[in-house]
């Protein structure tokens, strides 16, 4: 993305381009220093870069080849006044890609769900790895409203089949239902039979804690995350810049997805014992599978 040739010949002739670059923390390299230790660790891509400036170059780059129609993905939670560094990149990146291309389509999601997600997986996944799961201000003091991966790339499919149509035009895609992310993690830990300690953390106290995991390489919560998560992240605006109605998934006639209709196709992998515990024959103690703790 920092090679501006590469990004024409990715596009090459294509009549519409769609961004869907983002990254959820600031990822981190080991570089050369003059000084003992030689090395230091340092920021690689940054919020600004993946979310503003590479928006940017794409943009101008497709408008340079006469592409007909730029679709940038970006989040319900982006607000210009957000405590999160995230969510306020994801907003300026909006207003550098219209500022680069002329009646972009914007798409702005809630929390993803669905296999290999950021969200239900993060609380099994915490159950099965953490002496306890922490609940930021018990979990219950913000809502979210996550949309279905796959009826978001549902969504994305009809916009690029009718472009022409959307050419200018503001999308926010959320669920139908908001949960706070306590009663998310009840729901998966439903599923999994997974039985963790939830305790409460202020949000002052996990956001000294998150801070030490940043400088792993791939850190399991970050200080923005925090920030991120004790906010509601729901859909807010009703119209765009241009005084349009925002438009949702009602107007490309997709019925969001339910979560409990596909989280068990993917959560069944922190059951112990996996789905064959709950198969009739299968006779094994499940406790065998639990480890130490009562994860």
């Amino acid at each position: 993305p920092r090679d501006k040739e590469s990004i024409y010949q990715a596009i090459g002739d294509a009549d519409v381009v769609v961004n869907l670059i983002g990254k959820y923390y600031e990822t981190k390299t080991l570089r050369p220093s003059p000084s003992f230790p030689y090395v230091s660790y340092e920021t690689n891509y940054s919020f600004e870069e993946c979310h503003v400036e590479i928006p940017r170059l794409i943009a101008e780059c497709a408008k340079d080849l006469d592409v007909k129609s730029f679709i940038h993905v970006s989040s319900v939670a982006a607000h210009p006044d957000s405590s999160s560094s995230w969510a306020r990149s994801k907003w300026l990146g909006e207003e550098a890609v219209k500022s680069a291309f002329d009646f972009p389509t914007i798409i702005r999601t809630s929390q993803l769900f669905g296999p290999e997600d950021r969200l239900l997986r993060w609380f099994a996944f915490a159950a099965r790895t953490m002496a306890f799961v922490p609940m930021i201000d018990g979990g219950e003091t913000c809502v979210v409203k996550p949309a279905y991966m796959g009826d978001v790339a549902d969504a994305v499919f009809k916009v690029v089949n009718k472009h022409g149509k959307y050419k200018g035009c503001t999308f926010e895609l959320e669920g139908d239902e908001d949960f706070t992310y306590k009663e998310l993690a009840e729901f998966v830990y439903d599923i999994t039979g997974q039985t963790p300690t939830m305790l409460p953390i202020p949000k002052s106290l996990m956001q000294m804690g998150a801070k030490i995991q940043e400088v792993l390489p791939t850190p399991a919560i970050t200080e923005d995350q925090v920030k991120l998560w004790t906010q509601d992240y729901i859909s807010t605006m009703e119209k765009d810049d241009s005084g349009s109605d925002v438009l949702g998934f009602k107007n490309l006639d997709i019925t969001p997805t339910k979560m409990e209709k596909v989280a068990f196709s993917y959560l069944h992998q922190f059951r112990a014992g996996g789905h064959f515990i709950m198969t009739e024959g299968y006779h094994t103690d499940a406790d065998l599978y639990r480890g130490h703790s009562k994860n």
